[in-house]
């Protein structure tokens, strides 16, 4: 069950706190339904205020959410049942996505607006199937939380001078936090993390109104959803180098005033109308086991499952949030049984389809197999490519082709994405005539400047990959990569697994070397193939040549990043 966190308290100005009364309500809006034992009197004009944000989002973002799922906020009745959910011991509030509902989880109602907003934007992102680094989320996430309404439409990016403040009176972090396509593992108090939090809302802010920035600002982000790296972005979209666009950050601090961006209106709507509803327990049960699932042995989760399913008796409003109790405890098979039922009870089948295929993107392939009884029936074009966008970031690239060819229906931006991948896809599986072909279909539909711009970088990226396949022996294109760095003839006798990094041991010269892999799509591997870097992890010996750029990480004792790998 991917999630995302939020360090929201020592970030946002201002605080809200409220009083807990006897029972747990649930108030809905139409695309909105929060869940807690609060007054509900304070969560019906938040969600009201909710539902403008997101006519906001579609209206300026261009992310439309298919189908009228709604989106659960989930308050625990403490502090400390928040912690049995939460993914660290910072974070003030997470995103879970699961297949019927999105969920948002707030640590207690303490500043609830900023980090609705901030979560919120999270799950625009996740909607458009892109998987950015994390400062990039954050720092969108935090700039969003902003977002407020003048009378001549919305705004954001006020100051938040919290963020300002930590920044000027505690300092600036290295520039690797911001390299790196995960957050910092070692951050140690929350102080840490919003510090990161609040560079990362400094570096984004900038970009989104800076003259220097703001004009490609979209093709920046779109490069960053398909897994390119910060800097291979910056230097493809704007010519700089990180350390060139840190230094404007920099200077971007001392200002004495920030610019706000202002946004087209919403188109005019109906008013919200919440509604509100005494729930029992069961249905709170339901929600505490879905998000604790991952965390819980599987034989208790398993047990939990039975009971609760058997109190459930049948009832149909039931059906979908059992559904996705069974699929965090990757009971898949009893999954599709509940969304089955959820169907015939009336939850719309295109609804649950859009969502379990969306969730199992991030999912294994076995989960996709044991889903099949439900999946199938419920397939659409968008289903199926944001189930392609998945499998692409997992680099499956077969399977990311063979879930693009059924997703023959798209239009417009989703057309224009999916064909890109599919360039990208056979060139990674060396078929590059359908490369080429994919790429030219490209350039055909562009029609804006962001647009043209993305076709020309596909074709470079599709003749890259055919260079480095059958550049001239005498000298390959890998080699001309090679010579920009630092160079190390050796043996690897250990590869230390860092989540998506890796530390590479390698002894040359008598010495041994800590090298990090930052991010894999940074290293051009060196050899006979284009396939991407690919490497085993634990004590190892194996030839190699590595080309490295002098740069120290202590939080992981390494004193190069590797940008060029040749296996012997």
């Amino acid at each position: 069950m991917p999630v995302r966190l939020a360090f929201v308290a020592l970030l946002a100005a201002g605080c809200c706190w409220a009083q807990l009364v006897r029972g747990w309500h649930k108030v809905s809006t139409p695309h909105f339904e929060l869940v807690s034992r609060y007054d509900p009197a304070l969560a019906a004009p938040l969600l009201v205020d909710l539902e403008w944000a997101r006519a906001v989002f579609e209206a300026n973002l261009g992310v439309r959410p298919r189908g009228d799922r709604r989106v659960l906020i989930y308050i625990p009745g403490s502090p400390y049942e928040f912690e049995q959910y939460s993914p660290s011991a910072w974070a003030n509030g997470f995103y879970a996505q699961l297949p019927y509902r999105e969920v948002i989880v707030l640590r207690r109602w303490f500043q609830t607006r900023h980090a609705l907003l901030h979560e919120y934007t999270h799950l625009m992102l996740r909607r458009r199937g892109g998987r950015y680094p994390a400062w990039f989320e954050e720092g969108l996430a935090e700039y969003f939380s902003t977002l407020r309404a003048e009378k001549d439409g919305p705004v954001v990016g006020d100051a938040i001078h919290n963020s300002l403040a930590l920044l000027r009176q505690t300092g600036w972090l290295p520039l690797s936090y911001f390299l790196d396509p995960e957050l910092p593992r070692e951050f140690d108090s929350q102080a840490h993390a919003g510090r990161f939090y609040a560079q990362s809302w400094l570096y984004v802010h900038m970009m989104r109104l800076s003259p220097s920035y703001k004009d490609h600002f979209s093709q920046f982000q779109n490069l960053l959803a398909e897994q390119v790296s910060t800097g291979q972005a910056l230097s493809r979209i704007y010519g700089k180098s990180p350390e060139d666009w840190d230094a404007d950050a920099r200077s971007w601090l001392q200002r004495s005033g920030f610019p706000l961006e202002r946004l087209n209106p919403p188109a005019a709507a109906a008013a919200a109308k919440p509604e509100v509803e005494q729930i029992g327990e069961l249905e709170v049960e339901i929600a505490r086991l879905t998000l604790t699932a991952h965390r819980m042995p599987a034989p208790q989760t398993r047990s939990e499952y039975d009971r609760l399913s058997r109190l459930a008796s049948g009832r149909c409003g039931l059906q979908a949030s059992l559904g996705d109790l069974a699929y965090a405890a990757r009971l898949w098979r009893q999954a599709a049984a509940h969304y089955s039922a959820a169907a015939d009870c009336g939850v719309p089948r295109q609804d649950l389809a859009e969502g379990l295929q969306t969730a199992l993107s991030r999912q294994p392939l076995a989960a996709a197999g044991e889903l099949e009884s439900f999946t199938p029936e419920t397939s659409s074009d968008f289903a199926n490519f944001m189930l392609g966008v998945g499998r692409f970031f997992e680099r499956d690239y077969a399977g990311a082709l063979d879930a693009f060819r059924r997703a023959g229906g798209l239009a417009g931006e989703d057309l224009f994405r999916m064909t890109r991948l599919e360039a990208l896809a056979h060139a990674w599986l060396g078929q590059f005539e359908l490369a080429l072909a994919a790429a030219e279909r490209l350039e055909r539909m562009a029609q804006s400047p962001e647009q043209k711009l993305t076709a020309q970088i596909t074709r470079e990226d599709v003749e890259r990959a055919r260079a480095r396949a059958s550049g001239p022996s005498r000298e390959p294109f890998s080699r001309n990569v090679l010579r920009q760095y630092q160079r190390l003839d050796g043996v690897v006798t250990r590869v230390d697994c860092l989540g998506s990094r890796a530390r590479f041991w390698v002894e040359a010269g008598g010495q041994t070397f800590k090298l990090l892999v930052a991010d894999p799509q940074e290293v051009t591997r060196g050899g006979e193939t284009s396939e991407p870097l690919e490497f085993a992890c634990g004590p190892q010996r194996k030839e190699v040549i590595v080309g490295y750029q002098e740069q120290t990480d202590a939080s992981t004792e390494t004193t190069g990043r590797i940008r060029y790998l040749e296996f012997r």
